[in-house]
């Protein structure tokens, strides 16, 4: 859920307009003529990831942070007419953004019911319709008026700054949006070897780049392993996550900015279109590219921890008594082959009670099923309470109970009996009579299996019943 930004509202609206005057700066330093327009606006991005993590009560941040750059880059003091060009053309920029960034903000949210629209192919297409494209596009349309009515843009060149902002703000949008929200949202999937799956995959990925771009000439032999840990820096990049997959990302663009800057690489002579403007539809397409997959990849992590979660309430339930909450049979007969082979390996001996509810038909024929399964838990607690951390408590079938004590002797093991007998003959149970339990044990043996152990502790049981109930007997 988004911070309400209510919490620090001076604090947070500052910090955000710091932000966008500090990004757009940087930015900046890529701009190019006419108009000052550059490829890759940092800010959209940044601001949209932060509109996504604090909500709409950023938008006065966002304001004073698109007029303060927008003044900083046109204000003249030459007249009083120029500041006041500036100033308004910085008013234009300012809301435009806030309609761009918060509205469109504000939008997807609405339409996809997350704060973070990067978990499905569906949330992935509406963040590229509403923030890439049409907050974009009205960001490119204010702000590109703004200069062009206040005089810092020839109308002739309008339509070739226009389409530079526009792609510039969607390319910012898409390669930082998603950059800066993975890291101020907790992640679903992250691995453990991040920072050196990190360094690595984008190590790998920015060398590519700058050998293609023409930054690095090295020898044959670098660019052949190069092209050798490519694929396993991908896997590596997508198996840790979207954090990993974004940051990477821009690590390639950075250096794809970086050499077009400096007119190298395949579009540094391109003809058809400006060189800045093939770079900002390749970075584009590479963002989307990466954006699907890294989608792709959530989208699979989230079925596999869901399928996982399932698997483990399924196992839970399986092994678990639906009424009482106690060991089923299941898991009781598991813990006795693990316990039996303990045995024979270390020679911890153990013991092994079968606990049956005297008299317990009659209970319910007289006060029906729901009063018989209430005593049946209300008595499975009373068990709980009393068998230690390393024994196992667990419902045998109907209303037997079977206990697996670790550590027992013939001493101990018939000092256990008797208090379990006395706890639940004590214990008020709701019924107008007391309520009373059988049992019988017996220690475990060299030559025991499942059912030679089992099969003693019930003639136990059986003795305890023909001594006349609310006894415990024992059977070597």
């Amino acid at each position: 859920m988004p911070i309400r930004s209510s919490e620090h509202p001076v604090l947070l609206i500052l910090g955000t307009a710091i932000l966008y005057v500090l990004c757009a700066r940087l930015s900046q330093i890529f701009a190019i003529p006419p108009g000052n327009i550059t490829p890759v606006w940092i800010p959209s991005g940044l601001m949209l990831a932060l509109a996504f993590r604090y909500g709409t009560g950023i938008w006065p941040g966002i304001f004073l942070g698109a007029f303060f750059g927008n003044v900083w880059a046109y204000f003249s003091t030459d007249s009083l007419g120029s500041i006041a060009a500036s100033l308004a053309s910085g008013t234009f920029n300012g809301v435009g953004d806030v309609i761009a960034i918060v509205v469109m903000a504000r939008l997807i949210q609405r339409l996809t019911g997350s704060h973070t629209p990067f978990s499905s192919l569906h949330e992935f297409t509406l963040f590229v319709l509403i923030c890439a494209i049409l907050g974009a596009f009205i960001s490119a349309l204010f702000g590109v008026s703004g200069l062009y009515l206040f005089g810092f843009l020839g109308g002739v060149d309008y339509a070739f700054a226009f389409t530079n902002w526009w792609i510039g703000d969607g390319v910012g949008v898409l390669l930082f949006a998603p950059f800066f929200s993975a890291f101020l949202h907790r992640q679903s999937v992250t691995s453990k070897y991040f920072v050196p799956i990190l360094l690595f995959s984008a190590a790998v990925f920015a060398f590519f780049t700058a050998v293609i771009f023409e930054l690095l000439y090295p020898n044959k032999w670098f660019i052949y392993l190069s092209i050798l840990l490519l694929p396993l820096a991908f896997i590596s990049m997508l198996q840790a996550g979207q954090r990993v997959v974004f940051t990477v990302q821009i690590v390639v663009a950075a250096v794809a900015v970086v050499a077009t800057n400096k007119e190298l690489g395949p579009f540094s002579n391109y003809e058809i279109i400006s060189p800045l403007m093939s770079l900002q539809l390749f970075v584009a397409m590479m963002s989307c590219i990466i954006f699907a997959i890294a989608v792709l990849v959530n989208q699979r992590n989230r079925l596999s921890m869901a399928l996982q979660e399932k698997t483990e309430k399924l196992e839970a339930l399986y092994r678990h008594d639906p009424l009482t909450g106690l060991w089923n049979r299941y898991h009781i007969v598991e813990f006795l082959d693990n316990e039996l082979n303990r045995f024979k390996r270390s020679g911890s001996p153990f013991a092994l009670y079968l606990i049956d509810v005297d008299d317990f038909k009659p209970v319910n024929d007289r006060y029906g099923h729901l009063e018989g399964d209430r005593i049946l838990i209300e008595l499975s607690k009373v068990f709980q309470s009393h068998v230690r951390a390393i024994d196992l408590i667990g419902r045998w079938g109907g209303e037997e109970f079977l206990v697996i004590a670790a550590e027992s002797d013939e001493d101990g093991a018939e000092a256990f009996a008797k208090k379990l007998i006395e706890i639940v003959s004590e214990h008020d149970f709701g019924l107008p009579e007391p309520l009373t339990v059988s049992i019988g044990y017996t220690l475990c043996k060299d030559v025991d299996s499942q059912t030679s152990i089992v099969k003693r502790a019930d003639d136990a049981l059986y003795q305890a019943k023909a001594k006349g109930k609310n006894q415990h007997c024992s059977k070597v």
